[in-house]
């Protein structure tokens, strides 16, 4: 049961805590009491979070409300439960989607949200004027990562709109590592206020250790485990007690390895991974294990230092180098990201840090360990000590974020081009600008009346809102004209929903995340053109637009998408593919879910660019619903079945072969004569996984029959549902639309 906001207490960490604040915090309290914007510079483990705290307690004495911007969404869990304790805080984040329903409740103290999720209601205007209209102060947390490609354009935007829209706005931008926080504080109107490395509260104590170069993965692994062991030992005390420690990954193959090896190896280490192959409750489960000292070593993935606050004695980083998604190539981590990493070292008031006496004095400390190869050494002992500077990533985003800015409402070219001139440069590139804007008029993504009045299109408020490339609409726009074409000449009368797919996401912003170099990647290829016409794609796209690489990363992404779905459907069919030879790879899940979550993204922001007014727009709907299905698929009488409650996958798939094609049908339908075609289905069916089990040495679950009392309690369940009708849809828009207004009403 939920508190009510009135019994939430104030936050006084003084008072409640007997918390003594250290000088620099004093100094912040002070400037933020006095209204000012603070940009607080500390080093990790000073107490940024408390200065957000105190920041809310101020709005909150004010009758204000705050909003905080974060990195992760597993960042803005924690946040939500530090925050919980003194107020009546509202997560909005892709974890929490239902809560944008709720985000007009007057009760709320204040918000906490991803960046990209901010930026969508800066950028909406109806939905920012609601909200933003009550907000006292605008927080960043982490506000390094502008630094970094795109998410860095984004916070950069974020900022550069509230000081444009409510420029009232209280700021306060919080971080550890901004080398050139001066300029920073100076260019967004801020007091600074920071500490150096001899005001960390828990001295930190940094080593390198090299290695050499490896040709092979599995010899660098084996070394990388020797020297994990090795600083066990050294750390282990006679009483083989073993302080808490954090190993940072490169792979999530290497994780999962070295947890299951250092428990074999140590019988007073309980190790356990963390990465994205684990469901959030299982992550967790192992967060707080660890905070809990139930474990004491996680072998985890970079993610875990991105804000997350799991402070531990020792961190050891395996390699400054990560694997960038699914392309496979090995790319420098930035100097923030180690510093980051490192500094989960040694932090007050946690239990198990270091100890060491020096002329009678005892002194907590943690260390660092950073691995290294022999050739990389002198540029790693420059980074673990030196942060990046931060500059705009806005130039190298411009189409996109010059239409999230007109679609925001800065409509008229001088204002436009103004606020482009306050972005975090050096010196501001006006010819780009011109560029940028002369192609987005060119390509009828905005168009500029006499009176000099930019109009935003259709196609560019939905490039802005998904946060698509400009690139990738207008490749959906050719695609859909191309297949016009070639339905009014007769060449086509309809199209696979898996042809639409790879036609769709044959766009470099989806392609250029697949790696497809590599031989073990041929078999999830071959395994997609026995349901993607290849000829037809090439048909479409020509040799010139469409290179063989790309095709191969979309027909990759495609059996990854739809790799449990395919096999249900179609490999185990007892009309087996043509080639007996395919087998489907089993990818890791953190694999499927990137894969598919960016596929969602497109397919999602093709459905609202292109609609389903066009000949092949229902087929796209129902690619897109399937997209929203558990276990994604795309057959439209399979996704039609799938909504009625407690039919999944399998069973849509039986009844669909029983010759039942949608849920109108299937509740007209005799579930005696279904029960028995259903049965023959699984019959043949299992005839076929036990070839392919004793043709491959790999484990295949067999088909279960759906019994006759099932088939009717779902016959029964689908004939109380509510099929959607358009007379059902208006009025639901109508009660929306009804519920909008009444609430804008109230909040004016």
């Amino acid at each position: 049961m939920e508190r009510k906001p009135n019994t939430f207490p104030r936050f006084d960490p003084i008072a409640l805590e007997g918390k003594t604040l250290r000088p620099k915090q004093k100094k912040a309290f002070t400037l933020l009491e006095q209204g000012q914007n603070v940009v607080a510079n500390f080093e990790m483990g000073y107490g940024k979070t408390f200065l957000a705290l105190k920041l809310a307690q101020l709005m909150k004495d004010k009758g204000k409300k705050f909003i905080m911007g974060v990195p992760l969404r597993a960042v803005a869990s924690q946040m939500f439960d530090v925050f919980f304790k003194y107020f009546n805080v509202l997560i909005v984040s892709g974890d929490h989607v239902e809560n944008k329903t709720k985000i007009l409740d007057p009760d709320f103290d204040g918000y906490i949200m991803t960046y990209e999720m901010m930026l969508q209601y800066l950028i909406k205007e109806r939905q920012r004027q609601i909200l933003f209209d009550n907000i006292g102060a605008f927080i960043i947390d982490e506000v390094h990562i502008m630094a970094s490609g795109r998410r860095g354009a984004t916070i950069e935007s974020n900022i550069m709109l509230v000081q444009y829209f409510y420029p009232h706005i209280q700021q306060l931008l919080l971080s550890a590592t901004i080398q050139n926080s001066k300029e920073f504080a100076i260019h967004f109107k801020c007091c600074l206020v920071k500490t150096i490395p001899e005001e960390r509260p828990v001295k930190l104590i940094k080593k390198i250790i090299t290695r050499p170069v490896f040709s092979r993965m599995d010899e660098e692994y084996e070394q990388i485990t020797e020297d994990i062991k090795e600083i066990i030992i050294k750390h282990t005390t006679p009483s083989a007690n073993f302080p808490g420690m954090l190993v940072f990954c490169n792979a999530r193959l290497l994780s999962k390895k070295l947890a299951s090896e250092l428990n074999k190896h140590f019988s007073h280490i309980q190790a356990e991974y963390h990465n994205a192959s684990l469901s959030m409750k299982k992550r967790k489960a192992v967060e707080q294990a660890f905070s809990n000292q139930d474990i004491n070593v996680i072998c985890c993935t970079p993610t875990l230092a991105m804000g997350i606050n799991l402070p531990s004695a020792i961190c050891v980083l395996t390699s400054v180098r990560r694997r960038s998604g699914l392309l496979n190539e090995k790319i420098f981590l930035d100097s923030n990201e180690i510093i980051q990493m490192a500094g989960r070292a040694g932090r007050p008031g946690q239990k198990g840090n270091l100890i060491k006496t020096k002329n009678g004095i005892t002194q907590e400390y943690g260390i660092s360990y950073t691995m290294c190869e022999y050739t990389d050494y002198e540029e790693v002992e420059i980074m673990i000590n030196t942060p990046v500077k931060i500059c705009s990533q806005i130039p190298d985003f411009m189409k996109w974020m010059l239409l999230t800015w007109i679609v925001a409402g800065i409509s008229q070219k001088v204002k436009l081009k103004k606020i482009y001139s306050q972005i975090f440069v050096s010196s501001v590139d006006f010819i780009k600008f011109k560029q940028e804007f002369s192609w987005l008029v060119e390509k009828n993504f905005i168009s500029v009346d006499p009176m000099g009045q930019i109009i935003a299109s259709h196609k560019a408020r939905m490039t802005a809102f998904f946060g698509i490339k400009c690139e990738t609409a207008l490749h959906f726009q050719y695609i859909r004209e191309c297949l016009k074409q070639e339905f009014w000449a007769g060449k086509i009368k309809s199209i696979h929903p898996a042809t639409l797919f790879c036609l769709l996401l044959a766009c470099e912003e989806f392609t250029s995340n697949i790696r497809t170099s590599e031989k073990n990647d041929i078999a999830s290829i071959t395994t997609a053109n026995n349901f993607c016409d290849n000829s037809y794609i090439y048909h479409l796209l020509g040799e010139t637009k469409f290179q063989r690489s790309q095709n191969e990363a979309v027909k990759k992404g495609f059996s990854i998408t739809y790799d449990n779905y395919l096999q249900q459907r179609y490999l185990e069919n007892s009309s087996p593919v043509k080639n007996e030879q395919v087998i489907f790879k089993k990818f890791d899940i953190g694999d499927k879910v990137q894969v598919q979550t960016i596929a969602a993204r497109l397919l999602t922001a093709a459905h609202a660019i292109l609609g389903t007014s066009w000949i092949f727009g229902k087929i796209l709907r129902e690619l897109t619903d399937g997209m929203s299905i558990s276990m994604a698929c795309f057959d439209s009488d399979v996704i039609d079945l799938m909504k009625i409650k407690n039919v999944g996958p399998r069973k849509a798939i039986l009844i669909v072969e029983a010759k039942i094609k949608s849920r109108a049908q299937f509740y007209r339908c005799d579930t005696h004569s279904l029960y028995y075609s259903i049965k023959k289905i699984v019959h043949h069916r299992n005839k076929r996984v036990k070839i392919l089990q004793n043709q491959f040495s790999e484990k295949r679950d067999l088909w279960k029959s759906v019994s006759e009392k099932s088939l009717e309690k779902l016959r029964k369940g689908a004939i109380t549902s509510k099929f959607p009708s358009i007379k059902n849809i208006q009025f639901k828009k109508r009660k929306e639309i009804k519920h909008n207004a009444n609430s804008l009403l109230k909040h004016m």
